[in-house]
């Protein structure tokens, strides 16, 4: 934190000449991208952005001087064309700096930021409380977020913040996304993941680079770092799971192997959904998934019905989820995960009241559909998505091999 005060220092004595992210480089002797990502994962803002801010604030300040005019202003606060003035303080307030002089409109201004300490808490609730009541003694949120660690801004709506926390409990190291209501208090949370259901897997720190946050990763087996990106995929309408993998079958993985479904495999998925249309009736529908292996109900809600479906490939089996509408026809599927078969051919069965995943009629793992308290927890409209567009910390759990 101490460099990222420095930094500002150093904008704010300079704020109205030439001040570019690379001369900030030279002095400061760190490469532009480690100070534009530290920068931005404090304040939640880039150091173009901080600039501009600040020279916008300073030129309305500037205009109870009556004797100067929008051009002059302009260049004395170091902006190098009118017209770039003036579509900046349009863009940011809303209005030509012209038509704020002659109206009352009002506007938000960005002070210097001064930051101070790094707060770390236990849990979401004691940081939004935070959050919440030390909210109007900061100048901008900004400088809020900047007094707390791997706490990272996302965005600003109405009288809500967004943003992303990383938060060490008991069990490990919990990511979650919050929206926070600055008037009444009141917010929503979710955990995007938690490191202790990967135990190789170690949450390390939040980044942010622009408008893209990140999350860095360590895979304690085979001391890799990882830098998987938060992807915005939005709430999902039903929750399935893959969970309680059997160990045996975790001792025996070497890599986990990376098999796309063919389309032909695809075709024929599509295929088998389809003709679930033809039944009539609940009693039809259940019949006809009791006869096959590859397919298993989850939920039969009036007209609706969730299910799942695996996929036997060469060296993996494949689920995909699919919700029907079997009034009108139509249905939405989803990749849901995968696995190595060991050489196996997988199968789903409903044992009691748990859905299983099978290898040769043994069991491997378990599909759970989220409910209640549980799916609002988990239903985050984030998730981590690593290189090959591989998503969640189960990714990262064993080295890779594509196929």
């Amino acid at each position: 934190m101490k460099l990222i005060q420095e930094v500002i220092d150093y904008i704010e004595e300079n704020l109205f000449y030439e001040i570019t992210l690379d001369s900030i480089s030279i002095e400061f002797h760190y490469s532009k991208f480690y100070l534009s990502r530290e920068f931005n994962t404090s304040l939640g803002l880039s150091i173009p952005s901080y600039i501009k801010l600040r020279r916008l604030s300073e030129s309305v300040l500037m205009m109870k001087d009556n004797e100067l005019n929008i051009s002059d202003i302009a260049f004395k606060c170091g902006f190098n064309s009118i017209s770039y003035y003036i579509k900046g303080f349009k863009d940011t307030y809303g209005v030509t700096p012209t038509e704020y002089k002659k109206c009352k409109q009002y506007i938000q201004l960005f002070k210097k930021i001064i930051i101070g300490g790094n707060k770390v808490f236990k849990n979401i609730e004691e940081v939004n409380k935070y959050i919440f009541n030390r909210y109007n003694e900061y100048d901008s949120v900004n400088q809020l977020f900047s007094s707390i660690e791997n706490i990272v801004l996302y965005g600003v709506k109405d009288t809500s913040i967004e943003y992303f926390a990383l938060i060490e409990d008991t069990k490990g190291h919990v990511l979650m996304e919050c929206t926070l209501n600055v008037l009444t208090g009141s917010f929503e949370k979710s955990i995007i993941a938690h490191d202790k259901n990967t135990p190789r897997i170690n949450l390390l720190k939040l980044l942010k680079e622009d408008d893209q946050v990140f999350v860095e990763c360590l895979n304690n087996k085979t001391k890799k770092q990882h830098i998987g990106k938060l992807i915005d995929i939005g709430k999902r309408e039903y929750l399935v799971d893959m969970c309680r993998i059997r160990d045996t079958y975790i001792n025996e993985l070497d890599h986990y192997i990376q098999e796309q479904p063919t389309i032909d495999m695809i075709d024929k998925m599509k295929k088998e959904i389809e003709l679930l249309f033809e039944c009539k009736n609940n009693i039809e529908i259940k019949e006809v998934i009791k006869s096959k292996t590859n397919i298993e109900l989850v939920r039969l809600v009036n007209k609706k019905a969730l299910i799942v479906y695996l996929i036997n490939g060469k060296k993996t089996f494949m689920i995909f989820d699919a919700l029907l509408d079997l009034e009108s026809k139509q249905y939405t599927y989803n990749y849901n995960s995968g696995f190595n078969n060991f050489n196996k051919q997988g199968s789903l069965v409903w044992n009691s009241n748990v859905l299983e995943v099978r290898l040769s009629n043994q069991y491997f793992s378990e599909l759970i559909l989220g409910s209640g308290e549980l799916y609002k927890l988990y239903n985050s409209r984030h998730v981590i998505e690593f290189e090959g567009k591989l998503r969640g910390l189960s990714a990262i759990y064993f080295s890779s091999e594509n196929k």
